[in-house]
């Protein structure tokens, strides 16, 4: 098991999901991931085994915030998750850009760590030089 065919391109740290349709390909990799890993989420109604209610239409968004801090596969409010593969990941999305990155800690940690980073402030209304609140 491993990273699915037709993997999105990547950089060393970072997977990309770009023009024309990212949210599509963000979408397609990690539900071909949640089907080769067999994902049940109850909580969220996804099941991604073969013979699951999902069967053929994997339905697991790993954009959908997490209910609480024991629904690991879904986005903490840094943006942070375990993936289907049981990696951890953060994912960002850049407007400016129409992209997604989706950081995959195991492959990178230090890159990882400057994603959650750049969600913290982004996703707070800070701007890189504010200092963080006390």
């Amino acid at each position: 098991m491993g990273i699915p065919s037709g993997s999105p391109p990547s950089t060393p740290d970072a997977l990309y999901f770009g023009p024309p349709k990212p949210e599509a390909e963000l979408l397609a990799y990690f539900q071909q991931l949640a089907q080769v890993y067999d994902l049940v989420v109850p909580a969220h109604g996804v099941d991604c085994t073969p013979s699951g209610a999902d069967a053929g239409a994997c339905t697991y968004d790993p954009r959908t915030p997490q209910l609480d801090a024991a629904d690991i596969h879904y986005p903490n409010p840094d943006q942070g998750f375990i993936g289907p593969d049981g990696h951890p990941y953060v994912w960002m999305y850049l407007p400016d850009w129409n992209v997604f990155f989706v950081i995959d800690a195991d492959r990178a940690c230090a890159t990882y760590q400057l994603g959650l980073e750049y969600n913290q402030c982004a996703l707070s209304g800070r701007d890189a030089g504010d200092a963080a609140p006390e």
